[in-house]
């Protein structure tokens, strides 16, 4: 494992961190509690738009929620809104295969 696979799997672990404590995965550019996660977050979108992104790395992202375009908060509360409805969703029909949210 080379040196920047070290960083990127650092960063994704405080990227999975943040979506426990906020619930989802968009983190603002200027996050002033860890601005190296906001500049990395921007550089994944770049890497995904610019078809950089290793395809790994891509599905792992996917895995956990990441939003591959947020462009200001109009559109962020519409991708949270987009997730929460998803889950619900994943949710209700747990609930109806298995009879109960456990």
């Amino acid at each position: 494992m080379t040196e920047y696979d070290k960083q990127w799997n650092m960063q994704y672990e405080q990227l999975v961190e943040f979506k426990r404590n906020n619930g989802h995965c968009l983190v603002p550019k200027s996050y002033e509690q860890d601005q190296s996660l906001g500049r990395w977050v921007g550089n994944q979108r770049n890497y995904h738009k610019n078809d950089k992104l290793r395809f790994d790395r891509k599905i792992i992202l996917e895995e956990i929620g990441f939003v591959w375009k947020a462009d200001g908060p109009r559109n962020i509360n519409d991708d949270i809104d987009k997730i929460w409805n998803q889950q619900y969703a994943k949710l209700a029909e747990f609930k109806r295969k298995n009879g109960h949210c456990m």
